[in-house]
Order: C-alpha cells, then structure tokens, then sequence
C-alpha cells in the first residue's frame, strides 16, 4: 500500500511535465468535442490518415467530453483551460497503467515469479511511472500487449505444470486485442507475434479434439474480422465524408451496387496508410535514421538499465544451455527436444522480449518509446533471478534519474513556454 501510495504520489508530480512534445499535438479529440482551434497533426487529416481515431477518442475524448458536460452544467465554470487539457488525459492514463500491476499479478506465479518482488520492480521503474501516465500510442500498445499476454498464459495451471494440462482463454477476446493493437500501432504485431504462437501450441497440445480447435480457430477469425470492420468504419466515418452522402434515399436512386462502390473508393484503413508511409525510407529520414543495433546496445539499457543486460545475460546462457543440449542429443542419438519443451518458463520469456525487439530493430527509426511495453516480460523474466538485490542500489538510482531526466527535465520547458 505504502508504495502503491508513494507511487501515485510521484506520478502527480511529474505528471504535468513533457517527455515528448508529440503527445501535446498527437490528438485531434479537443478540436472535435470541445469546439476548439486547435492544430491537426498530419497523421489526422483527411489527405493521409494514417492514425485511428478510435483511441484518441476513448482517451482524450472521454475526458474532455466530461470537462464539457460539467461546464455546460454549471458544476465547473471554468473546466476549459490549458492545463486541464493536458492533465486530464494523462490522469486517464494513469488510471489504466494499472492495468500492468494487474498483468504483473496474475502473470507472477504462472511465469515462476514472484508477484510483490514482481511489483515492485515494475512500480519502481521510471519507464512506468513517465510513460505510462502520458498519452502515447507506445503507452496503449504496451497496456493490450500485457492484457494479450494474461489471455495467453492459462490461470488454471501454476508454475511447472504440464503444458498439455492448460485451458485455453477466450478466441474471442485474443483476436480483439490483436486488431485493436494492430490499429493502434500495426508494430503490435511485432508484440502480439510469440504470444499467438505460444497460444496456438497451447490450444494444439491441450485440445485433442479437432473440432474443438476448429471452434477456436472460428472464434478467433470471426472476432477479428468483426473489430477490424468497426475500426475500419469508425475511420471512414470520421476522415471522409460519406457518412452524410449516404442515405437510405441516395441507395434508392443510385441503387446498391452503386451505393458499394462509392462505400469503396472512401473505405479508410489507416495502419495499411501507416505501413506505406514507413516503408518509405525518405519519409523515415524526415524523422531520423538511427543504426539498426540501436533498440539493442542503446535503447534498452536506455529504458530498462540493468535489467536489459541481466536479460541479455540470461539470454546468452539460455543460448549456450541449447547449444550443449543439441550436442548432447546428437552424440546420444536422442531426437530433439519438442516446442512443448522450450514453451515453459525462460526461454518462452526470453522470445517474448527479444524477438519484438528484433522485428523493431528492422526499420531504422528507432526511439527509445517503442520498447516500453517490453517491461512486462522483462520484468517476470528478471524477477527470479536473485541477481536483482544485487544490483538493488543500482537500479533504484538508476531509475530515480531517469524519471528526473525523462519525467521532468527532458523538454520540460515546452508546456511552461507557452504561457510566454
């Protein structure tokens, strides 16, 4: 309690200050409800969407509805200002950064950790505290990457229990959280790519009946297809016009046929717009070009500090355990270890942290905030390692300044400027 107070405390101090000045514009939600002029970034406007507007509305949207609806009540005359605007959904996100404690508590015992050492290196790393109280993309990413990863990880089995003796979770409730991530950031993809593999072997050595994997397989297909349609419409919805050309009249007198070719030559798919848009090597240059090794030697330590190198260490001895176990098995004349044998504890772990780095580590633009929602498997990876009291004062330090540097410091100064 004592922490989750202090760390409440903590976000209420930084909470008002800037890690990055693309959150102050990345939303067109208070030119849309509160009737203001406020300024499009490009990934809104109609000519290039590349950016859903589901979530700004559910985020930044929802709060600033509230603040509208109080003052036409009378109950808060003065609720439209500057700060309010920016607190408000940051106070939000807050709320919802919750939802990692939560990840982390149900995850600990399955993945072998333990759930208060668990918490509390999440709790006190400054990547929680900064970018998990302010209104990135990276942030929501990370919050459907811990709940894709609760779906994933059966809680009727403990620790070391055979994997065959796991309850698949909800299809249904998978193939939602995959397309939400998708429109969010369709590097989720990158995220979302160990833990549906880990689920499918799951439901393949659990299930002994086909039908039944057939049944999950229909639920996942079918709950994907219906999000990605609502996703898609609300887009369209929102950046063309056809929501006010279409009428029950103009069906009748263009006819249908018509009526669905209209619907699409307007149809707006924004992550296939993101994709194109990133794939492009000059327009990435416009945001800089970093080295490829940059998430792994820079970003990372960066983030997470010693914790990405007790990963990495853990991760080359996991590699060198492989490398004399095949060795073995090849001079005993054993077959190899099955999926099923590396798909518990470490190793699992070990992919679901590297590999989405490996895939993000492909493009050349590479920010330290597209790794946050790596803390969640790093966390459950390092916590049974005893090695963390070790290195204690370290990582306490650590984070302590990276929460000065990134929370307060680090382009602190724009919000204050404006008032100037």
């Amino acid at each position: 309690m004592l922490l989750l107070t202090a760390n409440c405390i903590f976000n209420a101090c930084i909470l008002v200050n800037l890690p990055k000045c693309v959150i102050c514009f990345s939303s067109p939600s208070a030119g849309d409800i509160l009737d203001l002029q406020v300024y499009y970034p490009w990934e809104f406007l109609s000519s290039s969407p590349c950016r859903t507007v589901v979530f700004p509305l559910i985020t930044s949207g929802i709060t600033y509805w509230m603040i509208k609806s109080l003052q036409q009540l009378g109950m808060w005359s003065n609720g439209i200002n500057s700060y309010t605007l920016l607190v408000s959904p940051r106070l939000l996100l807050t709320t919802f950064s919750f939802i990692l404690d939560y990840s982390v508590y149900r995850l600990a015992p399955f993945w072998g950790a333990d759930r208060w050492n668990a918490l509390v290196l999440l709790a006190g790393s400054y990547v929680t505290l900064v970018f998990y109280t302010r209104t990135f993309t990276n942030t929501l990413e990370g919050l459907l990457f811990a709940l894709l990863m609760v779906l994933v990880s059966p809680k009727a089995v403990g620790y070391g229990t055979d994997i065959s003796q796991a309850k698949p979770t909800s299809s249904s409730l998978i193939g939602i959280i995959t397309v939400a991530g998708f429109f969010n950031r369709p590097t989720f993809l990158a995220f979302a790519l160990m833990p549906l593999l880990y689920w499918a072997v799951l439901n393949a050595t659990s299930q002994h009946s086909i039908k039944t994997i057939a049944k999950h397989l229909l639920k996942l297909v079918s709950s994907t297809a219906f999000t990605a349609i609502i996703f898609t419409a609300a887009d369209t919805l929102y950046f063309t016009s056809i929501g006010s050309e279409i009428s029950l009249y103009s069906i009748k007198k263009n006819g249908l046929l018509s009526t669905i070719a209209q619907i699409n030559q307007n149809v707006t798919v924004t992550p296939f717009n993101f994709l194109r848009y990133n794939l492009n090597l000059h327009n990435l240059a416009q945001h800089g070009i970093h080295p490829r090794f940059t998430h792994f030697a820079v970003n990372g330590i960066m983030l997470f500090g010693i914790l990405h190198i007790l990963a990495i260490s853990v991760g080359l001895k996991m590699l060198k355990l492989n490398i004399h176990l095949l060795s073995w098995i090849r001079l005993h004349n054993h077959r190899p270890p099955t999926m099923l044998v590396l798909a518990k504890g470490k190793p699992t772990l070990l992919l679901f942290y590297f590999v989405p780095l490996a895939f993000l580590s492909l493009f050349n633009h590479q920010e330290p905030r597209f790794l946050i929602p790596l803390i969640l498997p790093l966390v459950l990876l390092i916590t049974p390692q005893n090695r963390t009291l070790k290195w204690k004062p370290i990582i306490i330090i650590f984070n302590v300044l990276g929460a000065l540097l990134f929370g307060c410091l680090h382009q602190g100064g724009l919000i204050p400027c404006l008032s100037h």
